[in-house]
């Protein structure tokens, strides 16, 4: 009887280790009726030298719907992050503008701030189609250049197979 407790031990040992070692998907989708789907893209990291930023997208997939809402997080001990006056995404040599660009929130103690931002569907498809774009952040002048960590490329994929319908690279 105690060799099967064992043997019962180690084989869920086992099993919670294996899937709690998984890495989860980076999409969440949410089916709303109608033809209607809403996505959520998990965040990514962007980073640079003196900052960091933690994107996620949400949008709807449905006829006539085509805006997609970009929230990002800034981390940098650099007051430059409080506002952000333009912020756009460079995929290849193609520059992809964020519109209507508004604080959430600033936690000066934590060094972060997090914003939202639309950007067009047809442009989402543009930043998916690249594995390493950059985050360019503008500040009363200055800009700071993120460049998407490698995870990017995983969700990258995700987001070709299974929004966008294009073949993984």
């Amino acid at each position: 009887m105690n060799k099967v407790k064992t043997l019962l031990s180690v084989g869920f040992f086992y099993i919670f280790a294996f899937v709690g070692c998984q890495t989860p998907y980076p999409i969440e989708s949410f089916y709303k009726g109608k033809n209607s789907t809403l996505y959520f893209i998990k965040k990514t990291e962007f980073s640079g030298q003196d900052a960091s930023a933690w994107v996620d997208f949400t949008f709807i997939k449905e006829d006539g719907q085509d805006t997609v809402t970009c929230n990002f997080t800034v981390e940098s001990k650099d007051r430059f992050i409080e506002r952000i006056d333009a912020a756009a995404f460079l995929a290849g040599n193609t520059e992809i503008g964020l519109s209507e660009i508004s604080t959430l929130f600033i936690e000066r103690s934590n060094h972060t701030a997090r914003y939202t931002s639309r950007l067009h569907y047809t442009q989402f498809s543009l930043l998916f189609a690249e594995n390493r774009p950059y985050l360019l952040l503008t500040s009363q002048g200055q800009t700071k250049q993120l460049q998407a960590t490698a995870d990017f490329a995983k969700t990258a994929d995700a987001v070709r197979t299974d929004i966008l319908s294009l073949p993984v690279r």
